[in-house]
Formats: structure tokens, sequence, C-alpha cells
């Protein structure tokens, strides 16, 4: 246990820390931040300092070794960056909002006005609680699907259970939906 202060990440990035020496030995060393800790008023100052440090550690790391990581809080976050997702939802107001299972409780702050939403998902969280129109969707354990992880990594999973009631794989909502015209 080094430390739980930014100071730490501070003496470390500066190679004041006693555990440095060993750090910068490593093949592959690994600093792992968390997301929320670029909402914090300091953020930039603690990016920059993982940067830092991460600059002086792959000195001796494998060619090619991320060192830097970030840990989103958010399922599918890794995705939708892979993807070349931007968050730019407050510069426009969309008349259709569709929300794919975002749980975002941002979202119920940030609502345009006139704007009809439309929520896909399950367990009735923060994006059902917005919207004017509600898909039941099937939880992971309900259908087989592929995820990107908080690793970046694809993984795969297979239905355990049939979903319950109207619930439908997410995949023969978006098809059906795709058979019915909608005037706007």
């Amino acid at each position: 246990y080094l430390g739980e202060s930014p100071a730490t990440l501070k003496d470390l990035a500066e190679k004041r820390h006693p555990f440095f020496a060993k750090l910068s030995k490593a093949k592959r060393p690994v600093i792992i931040l968390g997301a929320q800790q670029f909402e914090q008023k300091d953020g930039a100052v603690l990016l920059a300092q993982a940067q830092q440090l991460s600059q002086e550690l792959s000195k001796n790391a494998e060619k090619g070794w991320r060192i830097l990581n970030v840990l989103q809080q958010v399922a599918g976050q890794v995705a939708a960056l892979d993807l070349g997702y931007k968050p730019n939802f407050n510069l426009c107001a969309p008349k259709v909002l569709y929300l794919l299972g975002a749980d975002n409780e941002t979202l119920t702050k940030s609502k345009p006005t006139g704007t009809l939403v439309i929520y896909q998902g399950h367990h009735g969280d923060a994006g059902a609680a917005i919207a004017d129109i509600v898909l039941p969707g099937a939880a992971y354990t309900e259908k087989q699907a592929t995820y990107v992880n908080t690793e970046g990594r694809a993984q795969q999973t297979l239905m355990a259970v049939q979903p319950p009631g109207m619930a439908r794989s997410d995949w023969k909502i978006i098809r059906a939906i795709s058979e019915v015209r909608i005037n706007t």
C-alpha cells in the first residue's frame, strides 16, 4: 500500500517516493486511474502527474506496454470510446433520443424540452425514469451478446434464463422498429 492521496502520485512522478526505485525496474508497470479522478478540480494535474510517471516508467518497460490506464465507471464506456463517441449531447436538441441501456443519471438533468425519449433496457434505471416510451430489453443473463469490458476486451455471454414477460433481446427490438415507419 503506497497511499491514498494525490501527494503519493506526485512523489512517484517526481521520483521522491521510496517505492519509485522498485517500480522503475518493472517490465510491465501499470498505473490505473479511476475516471472520477478527472472530475475533481485537480483532475488535470493528476493526469499530468500520471503521464509524467508513465513516461518515466516506459524507459524500462516492455516495448508497446500500456502503462497508463483509466478505469471507467460506467458499463459500456470503453466501447463508446472505441467507437469514437464524444459527449456532445448538450450541443443539440434532438427530436428523438433513443437510450439503449443508458443508465447515466446526468441524462435526467439535461433532457431537452420537446424531445421524445425512448428507453430500451432493463431494471428501470435512470434512463427509464425520463422516458416517454419504455421498451423492455433482456438483461445480460437473458440474451447472447458481446460486450467490451473495462480492459477493452470483447467478451461474449450466453443466455442463462429466458427474459421475463415482454422483454426481448436488443436486436429483436431494433429489428421490429426497423419495420415500422414513423413520421416525425
